[in-house]
């Protein structure tokens, strides 16, 4: 009797650890690594060993974090931003978690290097250093210069992708440089409410910076309602025609468009995903063509829905539903 296939998988160590490590963000990962680069410095020019400072006893350990705290300075002496030594504790926190199994933060054994943590906040506040800088939302006016603007000329494959690009970073709330790349064509849906109202939807949630995989329950907030009162500017009309008009051997939702592309055409784009830069500066090529009163970046279009949504008298919590933040101070 021939043996039945096996059931389950059979994974290396290895592999178990490649899932561990692909659960955070890019990000995130990158934040780690700063810290901990941050960190060996300071062992260098304290003349310590790096990794005899890491294997220390809690004591010990707490210690020499409670100094790092207060004598932490950037490269040109100065002091660091509150925004900045809270992800440098962070990558800390984080580091030590996967190397030795134990949290700098909020375990009671690193009580005094917390409260010289904290004391440094304190002292960043009284020296101005404690503010954070938001992106600022798109001016009204410059909003309606960009919508008039040939950036937008939807009879053009460029033009279309822009109108396409803006309404879908503003509805929802796309953080600047966030899975764009990743973006493909079956993540978006499009279907109607019970009273037949078209809107675009997520078809399938992204990781992100606040929608991570670890809650069954959160979810990318946002629809993208049809305007038939104004149907040249219709978010879901401008949608279809893109959607439509995509090169169908490639899955990418940002292609590259044709340089030759006429309005008769069927497929305005090339077998090609659009370069990185080309998407990342979207927003910044497109407020300068439209002549905006200053450059904005992508995140300013997620910024300007969250402005929106404030102003209109919608309650915090559902705007977090939608921007995915977990505080009403982020």
């Amino acid at each position: 009797m021939a043996s039945s296939a096996s059931r389950f998988a059979e994974l290396s160590t290895e592999d178990l650890d490649c899932i561990l490590d692909n659960k955070d963000a890019i990000g995130t990962k990158n934040v780690i690594q700063k810290s901990v680069n941050v960190f060996r410095k300071y062992c260098e020019e304290k003349k310590m060993e790096f990794d005899d400072i890491v294997q220390l006893e809690y004591p010990e350990l707490c210690a020499t974090l409670s100094r790092y705290y207060a004598e932490l300075r950037k490269a040109d002496g100065d002091l660091y931003a509150k925004k900045s030594m809270q992800s440098l504790r962070y990558g800390l926190q984080r580091y030590f978690e996967k190397e030795r199994g134990i949290d700098i933060v909020n375990d009671a054994a690193f009580k005094d290097a917390n409260t010289m943590f904290k004391s440094m906040l304190v002292k960043l506040k009284q020296e101005g250093k404690a503010s954070v800088q938001h992106k600022s939302p798109i001016h009204e006016g410059d909003m309606e210069k960009i919508q008039r603007s040939s950036a937008l000329d939807q009879t053009t494959a460029r033009g279309l992708q822009n109108k396409v690009f803006v309404d879908i970073m503003v509805y929802f709330c796309n953080r600047g440089r966030e899975n764009l790349r990743e973006m493909t064509k079956l993540d978006f849906a499009v279907e109607q409410d019970a009273e037949g109202e078209k809107y675009v939807k997520f078809s399938r949630d992204k990781m992100t910076k606040n929608h991570r995989g670890d809650d069954d329950e959160q979810s990318q907030g946002g629809l993208m309602y049809s305007t038939p009162q104004n149907p040249d500017t219709c978010p879901v009309r401008s949608f279809e025609r893109y959607i439509a008009a995509l090169n169908p051997k490639c899955n990418a939702l940002w292609q590259k468009p044709k340089a030759s592309a006429r309005i008769v055409d069927d497929i305005w784009f090339d077998n090609v995903p659009l370069g990185k830069n080309k998407l990342y500066n979207k927003t910044k090529d497109i407020s300068i063509e439209a002549g905006c009163s200053k450059v904005y970046t992508n995140h300013c279009l997620r910024a300007t829905n969250l402005t929106t949504l404030d102003t209109a008298g919608f309650e915090a919590r559902d705007i977090m539903s939608v921007s995915g933040h977990h505080s009403e101070a982020s």
